[in-house]
């Protein structure tokens, strides 16, 4: 009797040890082979909103296409109104250009740790590399002038020897300087890595 008790408290115990290591996710996954996702991003200098396409080599393996559109600014720009006079939108005092990117890149993802647990961690590492062109317009800004004991104003590109926060009333219209606009192109690169935790 006290034989067949040892072996059932060994039993019981021996399944609670089992219980506490976590337990095995045996659903049956489905392996896509292609995969699409459109996704925003914001940055210290700026966003950028991308559409991204994967196809999978295996399931430990992933290739990646990466292409959109990025917004740069200066990380210590900031918008201002001029207080003295009303009636224009904000501007940001110094800034020379209006400046966007369209960029293109391919790479890989590698699975580095698999969730095989209900409730564990599953580790990705991606990178990609390609070319971008970045489009600068220069920003026309609205001046106030002197003349004949007269004031007007005149649309003109930030100069810093001559313009001023005080007569510095706002920006004229987005489309002047599109005539303007120069192409700077470049490479892009990117490097990260994904965690997803939990069922």
């Amino acid at each position: 009797m006290a034989r067949h008790t040892l072996i059932l408290l060994l039993v019981v115990l021996s399944c609670g040890i089992a219980k506490a290591q976590g337990d095995i996710d045996t659903e049956k996954k489905i392996l896509y082979r292609n995969e699409w996702s459109i996704g925003a991003i914001v940055k210290t200098n700026g966003f950028e909103m991308d559409f991204r396409s994967g196809k999978f080599v295996n399931m430990y393996k992933k290739n990646l296409l990466d292409f959109g559109i990025g917004f740069i600014k200066h990380p210590q720009q900031y918008r201002a109104v001029n207080p003295y006079y009303s009636g224009y939108s904000g501007y940001c005092f110094g800034k020379k250009n209006f400046c966007f990117e369209l960029f293109y890149t391919m790479g890989r993802q590698r699975m580095l740790f698999q969730k095989a647990d209900l409730n564990s961690v599953e580790i990705r590492l991606f990178y990609m590399g390609g070319v971008s062109l970045a489009f600068m317009k220069p920003i026309y800004y609205e001046i106030l002038k002197y003349k004949d004991l007269k004031t007007f104003t005149v649309s003109e590109k930030f100069d810093i020897d001559t313009h001023n926060p005080v007569e510095t009333l706002g920006p004229s219209e987005f489309t002047k300087g599109f005539k303007e606009i120069k192409v700077v192109p470049g490479v892009e690169g990117k490097a990260g890595i994904s965690v997803e935790v939990g069922k």
